[in-house]
């Protein structure tokens, strides 16, 4: 079956509306994706990977695309394998940490944090469902960095982000930061979901 890239009409329109950071193409043993001018290819198997970056070039290549890095990683069926994307092409003194563009918001890439690289790109109609609702409040669970109340904060509600993560918290913060979005106003709680909720619901 023969694998559907990205077309330049929706590049363009990407571009348009302030957006760098998205799905590439989807086959049944991986994807690519576009973070900014890097690129990260996920892959269940070696076929998968080894299709993906031979069809990637060709494609980069006929759409004129000029990436400044590669990361690949490995889809694995157990958690406990799960790895951060590794550096396969590009400059490896450059720093692991970027910011990308979704619908004029900012939000921080970091290849290096751990297996996922900090942004769901296919939760963009999603964070923009929220930004277009304008909830007065929000509450986040399994916030990861934040990127929903991120969406929702710029549309005026207060929010609250509840991850077991503090770190991935510390990433919403600065998305935030990125956003010039202040803190007040907004929680970030590190601690289980289902022990947060109930508490929560008490206080109403």
């Amino acid at each position: 079956m023969k694998t559907i890239w990205i077309e330049q009409e929706l590049m363009r329109d990407f571009e348009a509306e302030a957006t760098d950071a998205y799905r590439l193409c989807t086959i049944a043993d991986g994807w690519v994706e576009r973070f900014g001018q890097d690129i990260l290819i996920s892959f269940k198997d070696q076929a998968g990977r080894e299709q993906l970056k031979r069809e990637f070039f060709l494609w980069a290549g006929a759409m004129g695309f000029n990436t400044q890095r590669i990361f690949e990683r490995f889809l694995p069926k157990r958690n406990e394998e799960r790895e951060a994307p590794k550096l396969i092409l590009g400059d490896s003194s450059i720093s692991s940490h970027t910011t990308v563009m979704e619908r004029g918001l900012r939000y921080e890439i970091d290849f290096s944090a751990g297996y996922s690289v900090g942004l769901f790109v296919d939760q963009r109609e999603n964070r923009s469902f929220v930004r277009k609702a304008a909830p007065e409040r929000m509450l986040n669970c399994f916030a990861y960095t934040c990127s929903f109340s991120v969406a929702a904060a710029v549309a005026g509600a207060k929010t609250v982000s509840v991850d077991l993560s503090q770190k991935s918290l510390e990433r919403g913060r600065q998305n935030f930061a990125l956003n010039n979005l202040p803190a007040i106003g907004h929680q970030f709680i590190a601690d289980d979901v289902f022990e947060v909720l109930p508490r929560l619901a008490r206080r109403g």
